[in-house]
């Protein structure tokens, strides 16, 4: 389990939303792999919605990449977000 994951549950348990808000969004700011829960709900906890979860998981994919390079966007800009 991802130390940051550890951290927020620990404040969740405490009763620390703010701070368990904080160590969730750094949380998932790692590889998504890593994070030892489910993405939607470390994304809860985050306070991110659907459409934000959309966002970064449109940003990961290929398809992402692709309509990023119709937008208009470089290869080299697209392979470094």
């Amino acid at each position: 389990m991802n130390l940051l994951l550890q951290e927020f549950c620990v404040f969740l348990q405490i009763g620390r939303k703010a701070e368990a808000r904080e160590a969730a969004r750094i949380a998932l700011k790692s590889p998504w792999w890593t994070l030892g829960s489910s993405y939607s709900e470390v994304a809860a906890v985050a306070g991110w919605g659907d459409e934000q979860i959309e966002f970064m998981r449109e940003r990961v994919t290929e398809q992402g990449r692709q309509e990023d390079l119709l937008k208009g966007k470089t290869p080299a800009q697209v392979s470094s977000q």
